[in-house]
Protein backbone atom coordinates (compact mmCIF):
# COMPACT_ATOMS: atom_id res chain seq x y z
CA UNK A 1 0.00 0.00 0.00
CA UNK A 2 1.24 3.49 -0.84
CA UNK A 3 -0.12 4.81 2.44
CA UNK A 4 -0.73 3.65 6.01
CA UNK A 5 -1.24 5.15 9.45
CA UNK A 6 2.48 5.59 10.13
CA UNK A 7 3.05 7.28 6.79
CA UNK A 8 0.16 9.67 7.38
CA UNK A 9 1.48 10.59 10.84
CA UNK A 10 4.95 11.31 9.45
CA UNK A 11 3.60 13.27 6.50
CA UNK A 12 1.45 15.47 8.73
CA UNK A 13 4.18 16.20 11.28
CA UNK A 14 7.51 15.97 9.43
CA UNK A 15 8.17 19.66 8.86
CA UNK A 16 7.07 20.51 12.39
CA UNK A 17 9.46 17.87 13.77
CA UNK A 18 12.43 19.34 11.90
CA UNK A 19 11.47 22.86 12.95
CA UNK A 20 11.31 22.16 16.70
CA UNK A 21 13.75 19.24 17.04
CA UNK A 22 16.79 21.16 18.29
CA UNK A 23 14.76 23.12 20.81
CA UNK A 24 12.64 20.27 22.21
CA UNK A 25 14.52 17.02 21.66
CA UNK A 26 18.24 17.57 21.03
CA UNK A 27 19.24 17.67 24.71
CA UNK A 28 17.48 14.35 25.37
CA UNK A 29 18.05 12.40 22.15
CA UNK A 30 21.16 14.05 20.74
CA UNK A 31 21.59 15.73 17.34
CA UNK A 32 19.50 14.45 14.47
CA UNK A 33 21.60 12.39 12.10
CA UNK A 34 21.69 13.91 8.56
CA UNK A 35 20.30 10.73 7.04
CA UNK A 36 17.10 10.86 9.13
CA UNK A 37 15.46 13.50 6.93
CA UNK A 38 16.41 11.60 3.76
CA UNK A 39 15.09 8.39 5.32
CA UNK A 40 11.73 9.88 6.23
CA UNK A 41 11.27 11.66 2.91
CA UNK A 42 12.15 8.49 1.01
CA UNK A 43 9.65 6.54 3.12
CA UNK A 44 6.89 9.00 2.21
CA UNK A 45 7.59 8.33 -1.48
CA UNK A 46 7.79 4.54 -1.07
CA UNK A 47 5.12 2.74 -3.10
CA UNK A 48 3.71 5.97 -4.55
CA UNK A 49 3.60 5.76 -8.38
CA UNK A 50 3.70 9.58 -8.57
CA UNK A 51 7.41 9.30 -7.79
CA UNK A 52 8.23 6.70 -10.43
CA UNK A 53 7.29 3.17 -11.35
CA UNK A 54 8.05 0.23 -13.60
CA UNK A 55 5.61 -1.03 -16.21
CA UNK A 56 5.75 -4.84 -16.12
CA UNK A 57 4.47 -7.18 -18.82
CA UNK A 58 5.16 -10.81 -19.64
CA UNK A 59 7.57 -11.15 -22.60
CA UNK A 60 7.05 -14.88 -23.16
CA UNK A 61 5.75 -15.34 -26.76
CA UNK A 62 3.52 -18.20 -25.61
CA UNK A 63 1.84 -16.01 -22.99
CA UNK A 64 -1.57 -14.85 -24.13
CA UNK A 65 -1.93 -12.36 -21.34
CA UNK A 66 -1.46 -8.74 -22.39
CA UNK A 67 -2.03 -7.48 -18.89
CA UNK A 68 0.44 -4.87 -17.68
CA UNK A 69 1.21 -4.13 -14.07
CA UNK A 70 2.45 -0.88 -12.57
CA UNK A 71 5.07 -1.46 -9.87
CA UNK A 72 5.96 1.72 -7.90
CA UNK A 73 9.53 2.27 -6.77
CA UNK A 74 10.31 1.35 -3.17
CA UNK A 75 12.51 3.33 -0.78
CA UNK A 76 14.80 0.33 -0.02
CA UNK A 77 15.49 1.88 3.39
CA UNK A 78 15.86 0.21 6.77
CA UNK A 79 14.68 1.08 10.23
CA UNK A 80 11.43 2.83 9.26
CA UNK A 81 9.72 1.20 6.28
CA UNK A 82 8.41 -2.15 7.51
CA UNK A 83 8.16 -3.64 4.02
CA UNK A 84 11.60 -2.61 2.76
CA UNK A 85 13.30 -3.34 6.11
CA UNK A 86 11.90 -6.87 6.12
CA UNK A 87 13.00 -7.47 2.53
CA UNK A 88 16.52 -6.19 3.30
CA UNK A 89 16.71 -8.42 6.36
CA UNK A 90 15.64 -11.51 4.43
CA UNK A 91 18.07 -10.84 1.57
CA UNK A 92 20.90 -10.19 4.04
CA UNK A 93 20.17 -13.37 5.97
CA UNK A 94 20.00 -15.40 2.76
CA UNK A 95 23.36 -14.05 1.60
CA UNK A 96 24.96 -14.71 4.99
CA UNK A 97 23.69 -18.29 5.01
CA UNK A 98 24.56 -19.11 1.40
CA UNK A 99 27.70 -17.14 0.64
CA UNK A 100 29.42 -15.90 3.80
CA UNK A 101 28.97 -18.08 6.88
CA UNK A 102 30.54 -21.57 6.92
CA UNK A 103 28.28 -24.48 7.82
CA UNK A 104 29.19 -24.76 11.51
CA UNK A 105 27.28 -24.27 14.82
CA UNK A 106 26.57 -20.67 15.87
CA UNK A 107 25.39 -18.78 18.93
CA UNK A 108 23.64 -15.41 19.18
CA UNK A 109 25.25 -12.95 21.59
CA UNK A 110 23.89 -9.60 22.77
CA UNK A 111 26.29 -6.99 24.20
CA UNK A 112 24.64 -4.32 26.36
CA UNK A 113 26.01 -1.43 28.39
CA UNK A 114 24.84 0.30 31.60
CA UNK A 115 22.77 3.48 31.44
CA UNK A 116 25.72 5.48 32.77
CA UNK A 117 27.60 4.96 29.50
CA UNK A 118 24.77 5.35 27.02
CA UNK A 119 24.58 9.12 26.69
CA UNK A 120 27.97 9.34 24.98
CA UNK A 121 26.45 7.39 22.08
CA UNK A 122 23.93 10.18 21.51
CA UNK A 123 26.66 12.65 20.62
CA UNK A 124 29.28 10.46 18.99
CA UNK A 125 27.88 7.84 16.63
CA UNK A 126 31.36 6.50 15.84
CA UNK A 127 31.13 4.81 19.23
CA UNK A 128 28.81 2.22 17.69
CA UNK A 129 31.79 1.02 15.67
CA UNK A 130 33.85 0.83 18.85
CA UNK A 131 31.03 -1.12 20.49
CA UNK A 132 31.08 -3.77 17.73
CA UNK A 133 34.89 -3.92 17.67
CA UNK A 134 34.93 -4.38 21.45
CA UNK A 135 32.36 -7.16 21.13
CA UNK A 136 34.45 -8.89 18.47
CA UNK A 137 37.72 -8.51 20.37
CA UNK A 138 36.16 -9.93 23.53
CA UNK A 139 34.55 -12.83 21.66
CA UNK A 140 37.83 -13.66 19.95
CA UNK A 141 39.75 -13.63 23.24
CA UNK A 142 37.06 -15.76 24.88
CA UNK A 143 37.16 -18.51 22.24
CA UNK A 144 40.92 -18.37 21.81
CA UNK A 145 41.27 -19.08 25.53
CA UNK A 146 39.51 -22.40 24.94
CA UNK A 147 42.27 -23.46 22.52
CA UNK A 148 45.61 -22.24 23.97
CA UNK A 149 47.54 -24.61 21.69
CA UNK A 150 46.18 -23.14 18.45
CA UNK A 151 48.00 -20.18 16.92
CA UNK A 152 46.04 -17.30 15.36
CA UNK A 153 42.74 -19.15 15.59
CA UNK A 154 39.66 -16.89 15.42
CA UNK A 155 35.88 -17.31 15.55
CA UNK A 156 33.61 -16.27 12.70
CA UNK A 157 31.61 -13.27 13.92
CA UNK A 158 29.02 -10.98 12.35
CA UNK A 159 28.09 -8.01 14.58
CA UNK A 160 25.51 -5.26 14.14
CA UNK A 161 24.85 -2.26 16.41
CA UNK A 162 21.37 -1.13 17.40
CA UNK A 163 20.40 2.13 19.08
CA UNK A 164 16.97 1.31 20.49
CA UNK A 165 15.22 -1.29 22.61
CA UNK A 166 11.92 -3.16 22.31
CA UNK A 167 9.86 -0.13 23.38
CA UNK A 168 11.84 2.26 21.12
CA UNK A 169 13.79 3.61 24.09
CA UNK A 170 17.36 4.76 23.56
CA UNK A 171 19.42 1.66 24.26
CA UNK A 172 22.73 1.28 22.36
CA UNK A 173 23.79 -2.36 22.16
CA UNK A 174 25.18 -4.87 19.69
CA UNK A 175 23.87 -8.17 18.34
CA UNK A 176 26.42 -10.73 17.21
CA UNK A 177 26.33 -14.12 15.56
CA UNK A 178 29.42 -16.11 16.45
CA UNK A 179 30.64 -19.53 15.50
CA UNK A 180 30.77 -21.93 18.43
CA UNK A 181 34.47 -22.47 18.01
CA UNK A 182 37.45 -21.14 16.07
CA UNK A 183 38.98 -21.43 12.62
CA UNK A 184 42.70 -21.93 12.10
CA UNK A 185 44.48 -20.37 9.14
CA UNK A 186 44.19 -23.61 7.15
CA UNK A 187 40.39 -23.33 7.37
CA UNK A 188 39.87 -26.13 9.89
CA UNK A 189 37.06 -25.53 12.40
CA UNK A 190 37.56 -26.44 16.06
CA UNK A 191 34.25 -26.58 18.00
CA UNK A 192 33.79 -25.89 21.68
CA UNK A 193 31.56 -27.99 23.98
CA UNK A 194 27.87 -27.12 23.72
CA UNK A 195 27.68 -26.49 27.49
CA UNK A 196 30.48 -23.91 27.51
CA UNK A 197 30.16 -21.22 30.20
CA UNK A 198 29.90 -17.75 28.62
CA UNK A 199 30.18 -15.87 31.93
CA UNK A 200 33.86 -14.87 31.36
CA UNK A 201 32.86 -13.17 28.10
CA UNK A 202 31.05 -10.43 30.03
CA UNK A 203 34.21 -9.41 31.86
CA UNK A 204 36.26 -9.47 28.65
CA UNK A 205 33.72 -7.27 26.85
CA UNK A 206 33.60 -4.82 29.76
CA UNK A 207 37.37 -4.30 29.69
CA UNK A 208 37.51 -4.00 25.89
CA UNK A 209 34.79 -1.34 25.94
CA UNK A 210 36.46 0.56 28.80
CA UNK A 211 39.66 0.63 26.76
CA UNK A 212 37.85 1.97 23.67
CA UNK A 213 35.92 4.65 25.58
CA UNK A 214 39.02 5.73 27.49
CA UNK A 215 40.93 6.16 24.24
CA UNK A 216 38.19 8.51 22.95
CA UNK A 217 38.02 10.36 26.28
CA UNK A 218 34.41 9.30 26.81
CA UNK A 219 35.11 7.88 30.26
CA UNK A 220 37.50 8.52 33.14
CA UNK A 221 39.61 6.15 35.20
CA UNK A 222 37.47 7.07 38.23
CA UNK A 223 34.29 6.08 36.41
CA UNK A 224 35.89 2.81 35.31
CA UNK A 225 36.82 2.03 38.91
CA UNK A 226 33.22 2.70 39.95
CA UNK A 227 31.78 0.45 37.24
CA UNK A 228 34.21 -2.34 38.06
CA UNK A 229 32.88 -2.33 41.62
CA UNK A 230 29.35 -3.12 40.43
CA UNK A 231 28.11 -6.69 40.70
Amino acid sequence: SSTNDLKEIIEENLEELFRVYDERFRSTYGPMHPRVRDLMEAYLRCGDPHFGFLRVRCCNPSCDSKTERIVPFSCKSRGLCCSCSQKRALLWAERMAREVLPDVPYVQLVFTIPRMLRKSFLWDRTLYGDLCRSAYAATSRFFQAQFPGLEKAVPGVVAAPQSFGNILNFHPHAHALSSLGVFTRDGVFHPVPEDIDFAPLEELFREELFKALLKKEQITEERITLLRSWK
